[in-house]
């Protein structure tokens, strides 16, 4: 009974969010013609979002290292729930599967975010994207991309897809490894799994624990090689020493983060 109540009250809070993020949207947002100020407000606007669906379902966030100042951050993808964790904590501009354009309620979030949407498998999608990400770093909007290509059961890092780096290595950013994982394993989202039933039961927890770590900037003039060194930095970062994690430093917030 307890958790059936949890997804009720939540469900009518998920409504109260929708409502607040439309008349913010509308008010400071869809009517911007400046790019620049337009995606940097979006950023924000998302982070906000992101912050109340984090207080809304108990999602409890221990978060090692920082962004600094790397305007391209690369990590694993466990589930969904990595949007909401990651942009409660920076202001970022995410690269997604087409797919989730059309999810119920997240997918109407994802647009308005200014979400970067990917047709895997087609290169001029590929080259719209890279170009997108270009524009954001330029509006100086941070990107997050996740380049398992697919979410995963969280157990292992699957190999990086280069492409989306190719960017990064034409113009010489910094790129920021991070890693997160959840301590229930009910959380992960993969295979064949679909949105809806995997959430309803999520719903019902009390609280949901997550962690980020992020680790050091790389570059490297090949993209390739760049996806092969980060890929072994995020797992590096999945299983650190134990004096490792006890000398990152903690980014607190406190009004939704828990130490």
């Amino acid at each position: 009974m307890a958790a059936t109540s949890r997804r009720l009250s939540r469900l009518i809070g998920f409504g109260g969010i929708t409502v607040t993020a439309f008349a913010e949207y509308a008010a400071t947002i869809a009517w911007r013609r400046d790019a620049a100020v337009r995606a940097q407000r979006q950023a924000r606007w998302l982070q906000r979002q992101c912050q109340r669906i984090a207080r809304l379902l108990h999602l409890r966030l221990r978060v090692h290292g920082t962004c600094g100042t790397a305007p391209l951050v690369v990590c694993n993808h466990v589930s969904y729930l990595d949007i909401v964790a990651f942009g409660a904590v920076v202001p970022v501009r995410f690269v997604a599967k087409s797919e989730v354009r059309s999810w119920p309620w997240f997918g109407w979030l994802a647009r308005c975010a200014g979400t970067i949407f990917l047709l895997r498998k087609q290169r001029r999608s590929l080259l719209l994207a890279s170009l997108r990400m270009r524009s954001a770093v330029q509006q100086n909007t941070r990107v997050v991309i996740f380049p398992e290509g697919t979410s995963t059961h969280g157990r292992t890092v699957l190999p990086f897809r280069s492409s989306l780096l190719a960017v990064a290595v034409e113009e010489s950013w910094p790129v920021l490894p991070a890693w997160i994982g959840y301590e229930s394993d009910e959380v992960c989202w993969w295979g064949e799994m679909t949105l809806l039933p995997h959430l309803w039961p999520l719903l019902g927890h009390e609280e949901i624990w997550a962690t980020i770590r992020f680790g050091r900037v790389l570059r490297h003039w090949e993209r390739k090689t760049l996806a092969a060194e980060l890929h072994h930095a995020v797992c590096d970062l999945a299983e650190p020493p134990q004096s490792a994690i006890q000398r990152m430093p903690l980014f607190v917030k406190p009004q939704f983060l828990e130490i």
